[in-house]
Order: C-alpha cells, then sequence, then structure tokens
C-alpha cells in the first residue's frame, strides 16, 4: 500500500508539471561517502601453527556509491517549491577476508565481496533564492527505500593436511525485501546558462538504514558442481523477523528464522546535474 501511495503521488506531480506554468526537474549524478559508518566486516588472518595474527574492521556504509537520479517539483511561490526525487544507488563493493594456516600444509580462505543497490523516492521542499546568474537553494524532506537488495559473494578455498589440492566453494547469497525510511537533505546552487537551463551543484546526504526480511543462497558450486539442490530449504532460505520462538525440532522445508539485521545506508554525497524551469 506505501508502495502505491508514493508512485501515484509521483504520477500525480507529473500532471501538475505538464500543465502548470511553474514546475521544473532535472537530472544528476551523485558519489556518496560514508557517514554514520559501523563496523561492516573484518579482514583477519590467522597462524595457528605460530599462534600468530593480524585483524582489521572494515567500517563504512551501504550507503555508499555511485546514485543517478532525477526530480520534478512545482514552484508554490518564488521561493518554495515541492518535489520528488528518484534515483537509484549501485553500491560500493566492500572485501572481507579470513585466513586461517592450519600448519602441515593445511588452510582456510574465505573472501567475500558485498554490496547493495537500492532504489529511491525523495519527497521534499525546496526553498531556493535569485541572485543573479546564480540561484542559491536548500532542500529537505523524506526518503524511501524500495526494492533493496544485499549481495554478497562468497569464494572459499580450503585444503586438508592429506589433501593433495585444494577444493573451491563459490556461493552467493542474497538479502532482500523491507523497505527503508530515512532523512535526506541537500544544499546547493543553480548556475543559468540559457534561458530557463541552469547547470548545479550540490551536497546531498541521505541518513537511513534497512533491515532484509528474506536471505536466501542463489549459488554454490564446489569445484564447479552445483550443490544447491543436494541442500535443505532450511540452510539456503532465511526469514528475518523481530521475534521468534525455538523449537525442537527444525522443518528442513522451509525457510529458517533469524532476527532482524539493520544496516547503515546513510551517505554525505557531491552532486551534479542540470536543471529546467518551464512556464518562465
Amino acid at each position: 500500500m506505501k508502495t502505491k501511495i508514493i508512485f501515484s503521488a509521483i504520477a500525480a506531480l507529473l500532471f501538475f508539471n505538464a500543465n502548470a506554468q511553474s514546475s521544473y526537474a532535472g537530472a544528476n549524478f551523485t558519489y556518496g561517502f560514508p557517514i554514520a559508518g559501523t563496523a561492516l566486516g573484518t579482514i583477519s588472518t590467522s597462524n595457528f601453527s605460530t599462534n600468530t595474527g593480524s585483524y582489521e574492521i572494515v567500517k563504512g556504509s551501504f550507503g555508499t556509491g555511485f546514485n543517478v537520479g532525477s526530480y520534478f517539483g512545482y514552484s508554490m511561490n518564488s521561493n518554495l517549491g515541492f518535489e520528488i526525487g528518484v534515483n537509484y544507488l549501485w553500491g560500493k563493493k566492500y572485501n572481507f577476508e579470513d585466513n586461517r594456516d592450519y600448519g602441515s600444509g593445511s588452510y582456510d580462505n574465505v573472501k567475500d565481496e558485498v554490496y547493495v543497490s537500492s532504489f529511491r523516492i525523495s519527497p521534499a521542499f525546496r526553498i531556493g533564492f535569485e541572485q543573479g546568474k546564480f540561484h542559491p537553494y536548500m532542500r529537505a524532506g523524506m526518503t524511501f527505500g524500495l526494492f533493496n537488495k544485499i549481495v554478497d559473494n562468497t569464494t572459499e578455498t580450503s585444503k586438508g593436511p592429506l589433501t593433495l589440492g585444494a577444493d573451491i566453494c563459490e556461493s552467493r547469497f542474497e538479502f532482500s525485501k523491507g523497505n527503508s525510511i530515512g532523512f535526506t537533505g541537500a544544499i546547493g546552487v543553480n548556475y543559468s546558462i540559457s534561458g530557463n537551463m541552469y547547470l548545479f551543484a550540490e551536497i546531498t546526504n541521505y541518513l537511513m538504514s534497512w533491515a532484509p526480511q528474506k536471505g536466501e543462497l542463489l549459488k554454490n558450486n564446489l569445484n564447479g558442481n552445483d550443490q544447491l539442490p543436494t541442500i535443505n530449504v532450511s540452510d539456503k532460505q532465511f526469514e528475518f523477523v523481530d521475534h521468534y520462538d525455538r523449537t525442537a525440532t527444525i522443518d528442513t522445508n522451509a525457510p529458517t528464522p533469524s532476527l532482524k539485521h539493520y544496516f547503515p545506508m546513510s551517505s554525505l554525497g557531491v552532486t551534479i546535474g542540470m536543471h529546467f524551469d518551464f512556464g518562465k
């Protein structure tokens, strides 16, 4: 229902843009940097023969990365407007690693490549001022993250002390479902280049987090052989919830319940784009 309401609002705003004499639109490109980041994973090396190792935290936010978007708005007067922006996030790829050396030629190395994608809709108010060719403005509103997805590609290379070669297991895990709600804001300036056409630059921020509702193992190849058909549903599908009760028996043909985990999706970015005023 929430998604239907948002898309109905977009359709209504597009109608106003086509008919109102004080509408505007634009397209932009953003790179977001992490803010309010947390520890996403680790890079570690352990040698159990010598009892030594090194360990490092990988900090960041899954809201980091490239964004492409557009917006459509209606100016209620010369200084105040309301708009709806849409953008798609291609998240930065984070790499984690756990390398273990057990001695006697035995080892286990696990590498993860994790990234996020998200489609965001942001209704917001814009306050602007005209200063010759420069039109400074600020914007504030809500943002709704839809169709969020985390992808975790894992490669595990392992070898036992009595084996001649190493085993390589390649897997792909996806976390999805669950919408996110947060806040967005920006401070920027439009520069008039021709009539109602402007170049603009702004500092943009998103403050939000997201908890997936579903997790699924989509790939599991051992030395090139597909293992998915041999894995129980309970070991490759998960449902993330706020509460569950543990039972004595496990239904291997049903997803396994697990508690939700909230991932950071905030960012502070630099945005450039084109802005168009209609009806002036």
